[in-house]
């Protein structure tokens, strides 16, 4: 693991260079950020590890990555609309995808703690997915 210093200062940079607000709030869980493109806006846990570090990555990546904030970002959208959902997850995969090339383009090592906080995550939505696609099956019968 590298000094939390480190992660801040590359966040910073990444910031700066996409003209992003960050705002860092110190009692939110290092597993969770929030991305608000309309603002162009972050909010982040404080920056104390590696999972703190790559949450971060990932909301900059909602914001910078191609398809990281296409449609679903910034709209509350129906989780039970599998369609919505679907989108969500092309966000997801997209942002993760980003911050995982973003944290080696500026030579930190993707680490399995980094792994298993993208895994869990893109995990939540795929299962929300499939939680959609049954309420929407288990509507069209009723």
């Amino acid at each position: 693991m590298r000094n939390p210093s480190e992660y801040k200062m590359h966040l910073q940079s990444l910031a700066v260079r996409h003209q992003i607000r960050v705002m860092e709030v110190t009692d939110l869980p290092p597993h969770e950020g929030t991305a608000t493109p309309s603002l162009n806006l972050l909010i982040l846990p404080q920056i104390k590890d590696e999972c703190s570090f790559v949450t971060a990555l990932h909301e900059f990546g909602h914001l910078i990555a191609p398809y990281g904030k296409d449609i679903s970002m910034g709209t509350l959208g129906d989780h039970w609309d599998p369609v919505h959902m679907r989108q969500c997850l092309v966000e997801e995969y997209a942002a993760w995808g980003w911050a995982e090339e973003e944290a080696k383009r500026a030579g930190f090592e993707w680490t399995l703690t980094m792994e298993h906080v993208k895994i869990l995550s893109l995990k939540s939505y795929q299962d929300q997915l499939k939680k959609a696609i049954l309420a929407q099956q288990i509507c069209e019968v009723a």
